[in-house]
């Protein structure tokens, strides 16, 4: 087994000597307590307190992790957090993919997703489910399973099986039966529910209940 401070400087090294202008190709620091590389680098296998550093501003911690330079992957399971300081949000899960050069992740099991203010302090939006995919290029992200959505600004709450929410339009659009809190003063069961969050309004095709 070799040391923490040894795996260190073969990953700078392997990953940053040959840079070739892309952002996504070689920036990626891994440090973890056991390490096994296959394929002359191109394959990585991290286990024990692992922790990942994107040259995109992504920090990714867990248990268990695979690198894969072919397609610029990077699959993190068991007490998986996953943080970007320069997109404001973080991501608890029990497994992530990250694709690197789509800028895509993909949640599986129990996910918690928290939108962060600019300073990275403050939480203004958390999403639970239990599986999800968070397109960063399209700034749209789908979660589904029993989805909890929590807008603690304008302190209101959606329930649902499935939860799309388009960021770059401030869209929040529901799937199937659907309950939302409004400032714990209104209640509006439906399906199939539109939110517009720059007017603050709801919209829906179907039959809707106020209680």
């Amino acid at each position: 087994m070799k040391n923490k401070f040894y795996l260190i400087v073969i990953f700078s090294f392997a990953f940053l000597i040959n840079l070739n202008g892309k952002s996504y190709s070689n920036d990626i620091l891994i440090d973890a307590e056991t390490v096994d590389i296959k394929e002359k680098g191109n394959l990585i296998f991290a286990t024990g307190k692992v922790n990942i550093r994107d040259g995109t501003g992504a920090v990714i911690k867990g248990d268990k992790a695979i690198y894969n330079k072919y397609n610029q992957s990077v699959e993190i399971s068991g007490n998986v957090f996953f943080l970007d300081n320069i997109k404001n949000f973080n991501i608890s899960s029990d497994k992530v993919f990250f694709e690197r050069q789509k800028s895509k992740i993909s949640t599986f099991d129990n996910t918690i997703i928290n939108f962060l203010d600019q300073n990275n302090e403050k939480i203004e939006f958390e999403i639970k489910g239990k599986n999800s995919i968070f397109d960063q290029k399209k700034k749209i992200l789908e979660i589904n399973e029993d989805v909890i959505l929590l807008d603690l600004i304008n302190n209101y709450q959606i329930y649902s099986q499935k939860i799309i929410y388009d960021i770059r339009n401030e869209l929040i659009k529901s799937q199937n039966k659907t309950e939302i809190n409004f400032k714990n003063k209104v209640n509006i069961i439906s399906s199939d529910i539109i939110y517009k969050k720059k007017i603050a309004v709801f919209e829906t095709k179907k039959d809707t209940i106020l209680k």
